[in-house]
């Protein structure tokens, strides 16, 4: 039987970088830790760097996806901006599911 240590997490910084706050792979931390870490950076951009926090914020192109849980991606378990590829490599704005896990929500009429 193994045992796996905690990760211990360094404090969410504005500067601290997208591996830091989610993770590099997603068994680093729990999903409930990830959005507690996100919604820390995103509080701190809100006071110190707005315009950053809106766009990290804005994930219109998932408006209609049933994995959208307000700004996260459930299928993916990351913020909808935030692709685990471009993202981390580059720090560009994305989808967490680069459009490809997008499934329209069903409405009854």
């Amino acid at each position: 039987m193994t045992h796996q240590i905690p990760m211990l997490c360094e404090p969410v910084t504005l500067n601290s970088r997208f591996t830091e706050i989610l993770g590099a792979q997603p068994d680093d931390m729990p999903e409930p830790e990830r959005r507690h870490r996100w919604a820390a950076w995103l509080t701190l951009a809100r006071e110190k760097n707005p315009s950053a926090a809106r766009i990290w914020a804005h994930s219109s192109e998932c408006n209609g996806c049933i994995h959208r849980r307000g700004g996260w991606c459930k299928k993916i378990g990351l913020p909808c901006t935030v692709n685990p590829y471009l993202t981390f490599k580059t720090g560009s704005v994305g989808m967490a599911c680069m459009g490809l896990d997008y499934e329209k929500e069903q409405y009854d009429e």
